[in-house]
């Protein structure tokens, strides 16, 4: 019979620390020495079976994550998750010092300077996390640990929610299931149709800790009733008018961009926030004053741009459409070759839609002497969260040809094979019509 308590054994239970959705955290010490403060957590509903995967997959992600702000994991038996009658338990490192909601609740909301210090430091621990595929999705004011309450010590704590593409998917989150938090709800994360393991949405959130840390108000939406961002409502402008007037437009143009709507508007990556979080910091107000010299400004502008992370994955974007409406032309030709002399090609396109990121081309086969054997379809490139997606569409028949992770190599044969197998059954169908 399993143990009630299996963490007894080792470990001497203390102060509690504090409550999630998953579980509880309390200090801990080992019983062989009762020296070093450690945290324990429990999970609350040992009978969840969701609940059991997502504490797998937080002390998978800790195993792997191995930074200084985040706290070491030490012991843990999720092994047995998949068994109810073993209560779930997790050791990792104990930092002391306050939440960040406690600290600003405690302290006040923090001057830009001290705010963007310590959210630059953030986006150093996310970064880390990302370049390992870990994306957090539970980002908040209660999920960072600022260290003997230095704001250049936050920790980022609470991985209960956490994605990676590299641990075996036990968390397959269903398309129903909403998940993140109410610090900033975020409409990927919520709707059925949402991409939830995207790494953007931590970009996002993000966002929302610094007006956190500048405001000491939760953002919650994206757009509140009066369709205002969180930054330009009343509240929060009563507040942020206090910083000069220079910095205050840098810093709007962050949480614009930042605060946008459709994720592929918003910061794509968190080393593109923090570099704007960095000039942010780096700016004074004579040194704006400076910038007359139009040389000077033409290069700033110049560099701005090429730095600009949308455009260099607007550029991705054409090499893949281009590889694409080559794959394309080439099956066309293919089985144009296969049929008679009478068929050839047909083709028109839109211009592309880089806002967007929508890419569309219409290519088809026409007959010579019947227009009732013309099939001409259009096939759409765009990219779906960290997905490329291409799609062709005739008579408001679309049919996906692809759906692929967008950091990985596409298998252009294989497109191209089902492109050909689209060809052949359309003009079968085609056909089958016109003899009607």
């Amino acid at each position: 019979m399993a143990k009630s308590k299996p963490w007894d054994s080792g470990w001497q239970i203390g102060e509690k620390l504090g409550s999630g959705g998953q579980g509880d955290t309390h200090i801990a010490r080992r019983k062989e020495d009762g020296k070093q403060l450690f945290a324990l957590k429990t999970l609350r509903n040992n009978s969840d079976d969701d609940r059991r995967e997502r504490m797998y997959v937080e002390v998978a992600n800790l195993r792997i994550l191995d930074h200084l702000h985040i706290p070491q994991f030490i012991e843990s038996n999720v092994e047995d998750y998949k068994d109810k009658n073993v209560p779930l338990y997790l050791v990792t490192e104990y930092v002391p010092g306050p939440t960040l909601q406690q600290f600003i609740e405690n302290n006040g909301a923090l001057d830009l300077d001290s705010a963007l210090t310590l959210v630059v430091h953030l986006t150093d621990v996310l970064a880390y996390c990302h370049n390992k595929n870990a994306y957090h999705r539970d980002i908040k004011p209660d999920n960072i640990i600022l260290r003997d309450w230095d704001i250049n010590e936050p920790y980022l704590i609470d991985f209960g929610l956490s994605f990676n593409s590299e641990i075996p998917k036990v968390d397959e989150t269903p398309s129903w299931q909403h998940i993140g938090n109410r610090f900033l709800s975020l409409p990927e994360l919520r709707v059925i149709e949402g991409n939830k393991r995207d790494h953007r949405s931590d970009v996002t959130s993000i966002c929302g800790i610094l007006l956190f840390c500048l405001t000491g108000m939760h953002p919650t939406d994206l757009i509140d009733g009066n369709n205002a961002k969180p930054h330009r409502r009343e509240r929060s402008i009563e507040i942020l008018q206090k910083i000069p007037q220079k910095k205050i437009q840098a810093l709007n143009k962050v949480f614009d961009i930042g605060f946008n709507t459709a994720i592929n508007d918003r910061w794509q990556s968190i080393e593109s926030l923090k570099n704007s979080l960095i000039d942010l910091l780096n700016l004074h107000e004579e040194d704006m004053e400076e910038e007359s010299d139009l040389n000077k400004k033409l290069e700033h502008f110049k560099k701005s741009v090429e730095g600009r992370h949308d455009f260099k994955q607007n550029k991705e974007l054409d090499n893949l459409h281009a590889q694409f409406v080559k794959i394309l032309m080439s099956t066309n030709d293919m089985v144009i070759n296969e049929l008679s002399d009478n068929f050839g090609r047909i083709q028109s396109r839109r211009a592309p839609d880089y806002v967007k990121q929508v890419f569309s081309e219409r290519v088809g086969i026409t007959h010579k002497y019947s227009e009732a054997l013309q099939f001409f379809p259009w096939f759409t490139l765009y990219i779906n969260g960290s997905e490329i997606v291409i799609e062709a569409n005739e008579s408001e028949n679309r049919v996906e040809l692809l759906r692929h992770p967008l950091n990985e190599v596409v298998d252009w044969l294989s497109l191209q094979q089902r492109i050909r197998n689209y060809y052949v059954d359309g003009l079968i169908s085609k056909n089958k019509l016109a003899q009607r």
